[in-house]
């Protein structure tokens, strides 16, 4: 096991060209913050078996559905379009799937998203998940 404690820096945030995260089994701790969005180009995330807590960020997917826009003000596409895998299993996790990481234009390049080993983490997909992420390969919840 790795051993990076506590939450990340700030400092990450402003690798607007990072393309692949891993950060895979340390000691993270703290919740996702909406920051992440800044990281546009961001096409792998790997976060699992940490200590991560708090819900899924709203902000990741469109937050208005119904004119489209996100919180960073971008009209009609989430700033995480570019991930294409996601891997947040085996953390601390709470709450329900957002709502806005199921519609249309958010998170459009998905193929692989895990979200195992979160007890906390409860509810079913929202219904409009299978419809507006076709492509999806990969699903573990």
């Amino acid at each position: 096991m790795r051993s990076l404690p506590g939450p990340l820096p700030a400092s990450i945030f402003l690798l607007t060209g990072l393309q692949t995260l891993n950060l895979q089994g340390n000691s993270l701790s703290g919740s996702l913050p909406d920051a992440w969005s800044s990281l546009t180009a961001l096409t792998s995330l790997a976060l699992q078996e940490n200590a991560l807590t708090g819900s899924l960020p709203a902000s990741w997917g469109v937050v208005d559905s119904s004119n489209g826009n996100n919180s960073n003000g971008n009209s009609n596409s989430s700033p995480l379009n570019n991930l294409v895998a996601l891997n947040l299993g085996n953390n601390g996790f709470s709450g329900t799937f957002p709502d806005s990481w199921a519609y249309p234009r958010s998170l459009t390049s998905l193929t692989r998203l895990v979200l195992a080993q979160n007890p906390r983490l409860c509810g079913p997909l929202p219904p409009n998940w299978a419809t507006n992420h076709p492509s999806t390969q990969t699903l573990i919840g």
